[in-house]
Order: C-alpha cells, then sequence, then structure tokens
C-alpha cells in the first residue's frame, strides 16, 4: 500500500466520522431535548450548477403545510439573488417570487451573516396576495469538514392585501450542522423551533439537506 493510498484512505475515514458525528449529536438532540414538541421530519435535496440552483423539499420547510412538496428555481448572479417556488400539497398550488441578499462578517474562523428576504405568496392558499418580510441573522464556524451554525429569524406579513399595514406573523430559530462530504456533495442537517408572535413554541422540526455542486 502506497502512502499515497493511506492518506486518501485516512481522508475518507476523517469524513465518514465527522458525518456520523454529526447524526448522532442532532439524533440525540431531536430524541431527548425536543421529543416533547418534535412533529416532523423533512428531506431537501439542491442542485446548483454556477449561478442557477434547482431544489425539491417535502415534508416539512419554512412555514409551509407539512405535507406539501415545494419546488424551487434560483439564479444567484445578480446583486440580489432571485427564486422561484411552486408549493404543492394535494391538490392545493401555491407560488413564492423572493429577492434576498447576503452580507457576510469573518472575524478569524467565526462567520456572521444577515439575510434581507422579501418575498410575494400567491395561490390557491390566499384570499389576497400577500408581500412578506423575512430578515434572519446566523452564525457559523467551519471546523475541518463540519459548519455548525445557528440562525434566528422572523417574518413580517401584509394584512388583507394591504403592503403598507404589517404585522409580525411569526418567529424561528434554528441549530444545524453542515458537512462537507467531497468538494462537490454536502450534507445539512437542521434542527428548526418555530415560534409564534410571543415567541411560544408551535413546531419543532428536523431537516436533512443534500446540497450538489455540478
Amino acid at each position: 500500500m502506497t502512502r499515497t493510498t493511506i492518506i486518501i484512505i485516512i481522508i475518507k475515514r476523517n469524513y465518514m466520522k465527522n458525518i456520523l458525528l454529526s447524526i448522532v449529536a442532532l439524533t440525540f438532540m431531536t430524541g431527548s431535548v425536543f421529543a416533547e414538541d418534535y412533529n416532523n421530519t423533512g428531506v431537501s435535496v439542491n442542485v446548483a450548477k454556477d449561478d442557477i440552483s434547482f431544489g425539491y423539499a417535502n415534508g416539512t420547510h419554512a412555514d409551509f403545510a407539512d405535507d406539501a412538496e415545494v419546488f424551487s428555481l434560483s439564479y444567484g448572479g445578480l446583486p440580489v439573488d432571485f427564486g422561484l417556488q411552486v408549493i404543492n400539497d394535494n391538490s392545493v398550488n401555491d407560488y413564492r417570487l423572493n429577492l434576498s441578499k447576503r452580507v457576510d462578517y469573518t472575524l478569524i474562523n467565526l462567520n456572521v451573516y444577515g439575510v434581507a428576504e422579501a418575498h410575494y405568496d400567491f395561490g390557491d392558499s390566499y384570499a389576497d396576495n400577500r408581500l412578506v418580510l423575512s430578515p434572519y441573522v446566523g452564525v457559523e464556524m467551519p471546523v475541518g469538514g463540519i459548519t455548525p451554525y445557528a440562525e434566528l429569524g422572523y417574518d413580517i406579513a401584509s394584512t388583507d392585501a394591504d403592503w403598507v399595514d404589517f404585522n409580525r406573523v411569526d418567529s424561528y430559530g434554528a441549530l444545524g450542522v453542515k458537512v462537507s462530504v467531497n468538494e462537490r456533495t454536502e450534507v445539512n442537517l437542521q434542527l428548526l423551533q418555530k415560534m409564534d408572535t410571543d415567541f411560544d413554541s408551535t413546531d419543532r422540526e428536523f431537516m436533512i439537506g443534500f446540497n450538489f455542486a455540478l
């Protein structure tokens, strides 16, 4: 066995160790700390090529219904990212157009980021189309092939199609870890805590995401 082969084996073992440790940690959190309000599990897949990405999610995602399927297309080649989502919940079809801008600030190995996002919702579920502002902040710290992170955000929505009058409708907090399997593949494990306007728990969910770069 050559020295190069031994190095490759060690690297692969380290990646697998990182993945297993992350899964064990989040499984423990969902099974013990969050068992009381743990309601749903979802899976997402995202494939990116240059500035264009395609995504699919089911089970749980943001403020969509628990059994909804979400298909998304986004473009990041402009100063502001643009996205389109189609949400299918049995015979109900909704649509979302969104614009977002992310700003990062890195200090040594700690990255703090903020995202300003606005989306326009319309479709079968909405008697009146609505405009929603969804700002959130986060912090992440890459350690080898693992990047633990935490996020906190909230939604404020227009009321009765009045785009001047906005009310906060919900909030959320998220804990997660992104595991780099290789240069083109990433696994994202996330626990999402949903809260109402009084910051009382409304739902806790677990999401497994797979991100691929072509």
